[in-house]
């Protein structure tokens, strides 16, 4: 559970266990701020900037803010990414491909599965699988890739490609 306090303002507080919420009238009120294209669910960090005009969230998929916490409802609220590019995640497993310096397979929590590769001339990250993502291996050969992922119907998935 994150939580952080306005330091300007002594009633609005935010707070997360699952997706982000805030009060402005000292939790007579709890309003949800979700926006999960921008703010992933698993939010492990909340701060308001020092004039309490913009709150940072650190979260699974990286570092949000919002400027725009002044008389806030869910209708109106913006989250802006401030990855700035960076492909960001908890990485629970990677392997490297053996044959190929620009193949990495890597695994990550609540983000899936991911590859690195080079695709036309460019080196980028791309998703393979969604939900979980758990344990990444190459073929000695690296002509097949392992990997693992938890499913939302409460499972492990193990599959191979080439």
């Amino acid at each position: 559970m994150a939580l952080a306090a306005s330091p300007t303002v002594a009633d609005r507080v935010a707070l997360s266990g699952y997706r982000p919420k805030i009060t402005q009238n000292g939790g007579a009120t709890i309003n949800s701020i979700a926006n999960t294209s921008v703010v992933h669910d698993d939010i492990h960090i909340m701060e308001f900037s020092p004039n309490g005009a913009e709150l940072w969230v650190g979260h699974d998929g990286g570092l949000s803010m919002t400027a725009n916490v002044d008389g806030v409802t869910t209708s109106n609220f913006t989250w802006l990414s401030k990855n700035n590019g960076l492909a960001v995640g908890t990485m629970l497993a990677i392997a490297s491909s053996p044959t190929n310096k620009h193949e990495v397979l890597a695994g990550n929590q609540d983000e899936g599965n991911n590859l690195l590769d080079d695709q036309n001339g460019t080196v980028a990250w791309r998703i393979i699988q969604g939900a979980d993502g758990g344990a990444v291996k190459f073929s000695p050969d690296g002509r097949k890739a392992w990997t693992q992922q938890y499913d939302l119907n409460g499972g492990w998935l193990m599959s191979a490609s080439t």
